[in-house]
Parts: structure tokens; C-alpha cells; sequence
């Protein structure tokens, strides 16, 4: 096993958290911390309704995404041992992750307002 394996091994669970905590976001329409931040508080002007529906889906691809090439690279490293596939798909979830925190910070500074300590 690589180290390659053990970050995928670590970002399968993840992925899974990240649709759990999505869908229990939108149960009960409060953030999860995986989204916001532990001990933040949030002035009563921010959107926290828009915040959840902007993220809820993108943040659900991006898991299953995420999932799904873990899951490939892990198959192709006891299966077909394709180096250059194993890294392209690593590069591809790669870019996907730092899509998704831009937009995730986007989304932060437009509907989410941080009171001030």
C-alpha cells in the first residue's frame, strides 16, 4: 500500500461525512461545522437558509465525486496498477477539492455575516 492509498482511504469517509452532514443540514437548517467553522456565531442578518440551499447540491456532487475516485484509485492500485490513470485521477479530484473551497468561501462571504468578538 502507498501513501496514495492511504489518502484515499481517509477521503472516502470523508466524502460519506460530508453527505451525512449536508443532509442533516438541510433537516435541520442548521450549519454543520464542516461548513462553517467549531464556536462561530453568526450576526441574525445572515442568510443561513441561502447559505445551506447554495451548498447543499455542490457539496454533495463534490462528495460523491470524491468518493468515486477514491474508490477508483484504490481498485486501480489492487487491479490494474495504471500509474499515470491513478495520478490523473488524483489530479482531477485535486482540482475538484479546490473548486469546491473556493466556491464554499464565496458562498461564506456572501450569505453568512461573523459577529465580531
Amino acid at each position: 500500500m502507498n501513501n496514495f492509498n492511504l489518502f484515499d482511504i481517509f477521503l472516502i469517509p470523508f466524502g460519506i461525512y460530508i453527505i451525512y452532514s449536508v443532509q442533516k443540514m438541510k433537516r435541520t437548517r442548521v450549519l454543520a461545522s464542516v461548513f462553517s467553522g467549531r464556536n462561530v456565531e453568526y450576526e441574525s442578518e445572515s442568510d443561513i437558509d441561502g447559505f445551506i440551499d447554495y451548498v447543499s447540491g455542490k457539496s454533495v456532487i463534490m462528495a460523491l465525486i470524491i468518493i468515486a475516485g477514491s474508490l477508483w484509485n484504490l481498485l486501480n492500485t489492487l487491479i490494474f496498477q495504471n500509474v499515470r490513470l491513478s495520478i490523473a485521477v488524483s489530479a482531477v479530484s485535486l482540482t475538484i477539492i479546490i473548486v469546491y473551497v473556493c466556491m464554499l468561501g464565496r458562498a461564506q462571504k456572501k450569505y453568512l455575516i461573523i459577529k465580531k468578538r
